[in-house]
């Protein structure tokens, strides 16, 4: 055997990126190394690749780790109300965000005018603000929503319990909750998790990669291969016939939206 031309492929999964990981796996090439039977080392060509792991966080709710990110993201607010408002909340901060009001609405240390548009909005809904929404009313929210501020729009709620590790590329569907399918352009983000609402306000920077496909729910780290990525094979998540699916060129929706005034 000509060790010269032998060539050697190792796959090795860090689950975290921790010094003692790194140790660790530095520890076993060098076991490699003193293990095999090359005998000239400078011959030896070591291929590293990290692999973030793509396991979803298990237990019902986010691990400690990736909750302390979250409170460190523009992309992603909290909300932080004791009651049942939050999805409404939620829903006033994503039809506002570009608004100059935005900033203020936004502030939850003053939340009076953020109560008050959320309650316009509940009620213009035909839905009670002081009860949990449910999975099954949202679309028809949506609808309403749609039809009286003359938005065009999809929403998808995100589960906690099934959230990708951030800066993870791939197929994230299975961490939709729910979504609705009105074929738009403009789609808005909610985190649901231990019974709570939030809105995420920039679903690329939240998920913390370069490039995302609303449509087929994959995320990707290069812009490559978001553009050349097929959409046509990539199957809705309802129950209706599967239907091929445009590449859509994602933009930043600049223009204002309506207020969420009735």
């Amino acid at each position: 055997m000509n060790h010269r031309d032998s060539k050697f492929q190792v796959s090795y999964v860090m689950r975290d990126f921790t010094n003692n990981s790194v140790y660790e796996f530095l520890n076993r090439i060098e076991q490699f190394i003193d293990s095999s039977s090359i005998v000239n080392l400078s011959q030896l060509e070591l291929s590293f690749s990290a692999l973030r792991d793509m396991s979803a966080v298990s237990g019902g709710a986010l691990s400690e780790q990736m909750k302390q990110e979250l409170s460190t993201k523009r992309s992603f607010i909290l909300i932080k109300n004791t009651g049942n408002e939050c999805f409404w909340w939620s829903m006033v901060l994503l039809l506002n965000y570009g608004h100059d009001t935005f900033k203020k609405l936004s502030d939850q240390r003053y939340p009076k005018q953020l109560k008050k548009r959320a309650l316009e909005l509940c009620t213009a809904c035909g839905a009670n603000h002081e009860e949990k929404v449910r999975l099954d009313q949202i679309d028809g929210i949506v609808n309403t929503i749609r039809n009286k501020n003359q938005i065009k729009f999809d929403l998808v709620i995100l589960d906690g319990d099934a959230l990708p590790h951030f800066g993870c590329t791939g197929d994230i569907s299975r961490s939709i909750k729910h979504r609705t399918y009105n074929n738009a352009d403009i789609y808005f983000y909610i985190l649901f998790d231990e019974g709570h609402f939030s809105p995420i306000l920039d679903i690329k920077q939240f998920l913390n990669v370069r490039a995302f496909c609303p449509k087929c729910m994959c995320t990707f780290h290069h812009l490559e291969g978001f553009e050349k990525h097929d959409c046509q094979r990539c199957v809705e998540i309802t129950d209706r016939t599967p239907k091929k699916i445009s590449l859509v060129e994602l933009k930043r929706d600049t223009s204002p939206l309506s207020r969420t005034t009735s």
